[in-house]
């Protein structure tokens, strides 16, 4: 990605449309990607820190995230322009996207998550919590929403039609829980602790530990592949880690890859079984877009 510099943030794909969409948020750009040649197809520019992206509306159209100004801006995917907006009190950021009902869950400002109506672009609710989002992840199985609380140390749970607030799952003897991933199936939670650097594994439903595997430092986001029981994890630390469920409740370390220091986000295509990292601009070394092909 020529012309791309500092800090990179999340990504999505659209296998309809063949395009990987990338934040660039110091940029404040989306950079468009050809999947299958792996090709800089265009860069949008005019967003303010761009952190988080998803197609919607069966990808006639793409969300953005702005932490600079609060916007949430919802795009065409035919030219890419700008549809329509909405503000929220300030510093969009992480997202879900609850594709039988339309609605799109936005972390923002100092405790809050924005609920969006994406068929007529309307902010349906707000939720107050005690600290800013991070990690959001929708339960499809049990209409729930997981929100991770960094300053709290916990995981709110919220009702994901009205968005009431029906507990807190709390993450001891860890601080900086950002990233999460949501096995719905098994009702796990897989959470990014930074300090002490470790993945910590929760149930979902009691909100007991089940058990911590050592990682590096500095994860941002983390994906798990139900087709190999794998969760990927990569880190500012300049590492792909990936660990694997070897029995019950029992996870493993099975490979750390040596990347890039600062790629520390990332996207799992589980229909294409390929993993793309984001490596920022090294020096002379452009930034980049990595994909590793992942286990079936």
């Amino acid at each position: 990605m020529p012309g791309t510099t500092g800090r990179i943030d999340h990504m999505t794909v659209s296998n309809g449309l063949g395009l990987l969409v990338v934040a660039a948020r110091d940029n404040n750009s989306i950079a468009i990607v050809n999947v299958a040649k792996m090709t800089l197809n265009r860069t949008i520019n005019g967003f303010s820190l761009p952190q988080a992206v998803v197609f919607v509306r069966g990808d006639k159209a793409l969300v953005v995230t702005n932490g600079g100004d609060g916007t949430v801006s919802l795009i065409n995917t035919m030219d890419f322009r700008k549809l329509a907006m909405l503000k929220l009190p300030s510093n969009a950021d992480n997202l879900d996207f609850d594709s039988s009902s339309g609605l799109l869950y936005v972390g923002y400002g100092e405790g809050g998550v924005g609920i969006i109506n994406t068929t007529d672009w309307s902010l349906l609710r707000s939720i107050q919590l005690l600290g800013h989002p991070e990690g959001l992840r929708v339960d499809m199985n049990r209409s729930l929403v997981f929100v991770n609380i960094p300053a709290g140390n916990y995981i709110a749970v919220l009702n994901k039609t009205n968005g009431e607030v029906l507990g807190n799952l709390p993450v001891t003897n860890g601080t900086g829980i950002f990233p999460m991933a949501l096995d719905s199936v098994h009702h796990l939670l897989f959470v990014g602790s930074r300090s002490p650097h470790e993945l910590v594994v929760i149930n979902a439903i009691s909100g007991a530990e089940i058990t911590r595997v050592s990682m590096p430092g500095d994860a941002d986001d983390i994906f798990y592949d139900s087709a190999n029981s794998c969760i990927y994890i990569s880190s500012g630390q300049g590492y792909v880690t990936v660990v694997k469920e070897v029995g019950p409740n029992s996870y493993q370390l099975v490979q750390s890859i040596a990347t890039y220091p600062g790629a520390r986000t990332s996207f799992l295509d589980s229909n294409l079984h390929l993993y793309f990292l984001a490596a920022p601009q090294q020096q002379s070394q452009p930034a980049r877009i990595i994909a590793y092909q992942v286990g079936s």
